[in-house]
């Protein structure tokens, strides 16, 4: 990594993460998986003579997504902790602070390009499955679904990061994402509406409609402080710990 200035170490972070067999893996898996779940979930909608929209059927989808996207937000942060690579990185660094900041841009970066593919591949591959059986797709809406799972799955994609950046390590960060995600906030949501403030069910408010306390705008800046929280928290480590 060259010391020259930000860009020069978020450029490098960027080529580290292309480097990463898993990343360009999991982008490569998230999106046929983007396809395979909108086809196969307006295909089934319509063999039961469910009225869906490709809108629907992405909504649907993203939850599923969601755990993918988790492994590509923590790629960033976990890949120089598994080894001693970091010790290497911090002598052409040596300003963790901003190392860790260009990391958080990298992972921005990729999360956020993955989500558009994913998001988008899914809702074109529900309306042409729609059409596929007999359903004339209706467009209206879509866009704006679009961009809400977008949203959201760049916000647990970050979330992940953060987290990640925190703990430093790439198990106990996807343990704690997908426990949050497949276990906690569904149990903590069937107990109690006070589930809107934890940080999935926040960012889901950017394409699920329908709480009259949290909107999209509200859900989302609550997210971005969770983020915020875990990535000051990892940003305080970095200065007082050593690798």
């Amino acid at each position: 990594m060259s010391a020259g200035g930000p860009v020069d170490a978020l450029r490098a972070e960027w080529a580290k993460v292309a480097t990463l067999p898993m990343a360009p893996l999991t982008v490569a898996v998230m999106t046929a998986a983007g396809v395979l779940l909108g086809w196969v979930i307006a295909a089934g909608a319509r063999q039961r003579g469910l009225a869906v929209t490709g809108g629907d059927v992405l909504v649907a989808s993203a939850p599923y997504l969601a755990t993918g996207i988790v492994l590509l937000g923590t790629l960033p942060a976990a890949q120089e902790y598994a080894g001693r690579q970091i010790r290497t990185t911090l002598l052409a660094m040596p300003d963790r602070r901003a190392l860790l900041a260009a990391k958080t841009l990298a992972a921005l970066g990729w999360v956020g390009g993955t989500s558009a593919l994913c998001g988008a591949t899914a809702l074109l591959a529900a309306n042409l499955a729609l059409r596929a059986n007999g359903a004339a797709p209706l467009w209206e809406g879509d866009g704006r679904r679009l961009l809400g799972v977008i949203g959201y799955l760049a916000l647990i994609g970050m979330l992940a990061h953060a987290l990640c950046a925190l703990v430093r390590h790439l198990i106990p960060a996807l343990a704690g994402m997908l426990g949050l995600l497949l276990i906690a906030s569904p149990l903590i949501s069937a107990a109690t509406e006070h589930a809107r403030w934890l940080p999935d069910r926040a960012a889901a408010a950017l394409y699920l409609s329908g709480d009259t306390m949290l909107s999209a705008r509200a859900g989302s800046l609550v997210a971005i402080a969770w983020i915020a929280v875990l990535l000051g928290c990892a940003y305080l480590r970095q200065g007082h710990t050593d690798p």
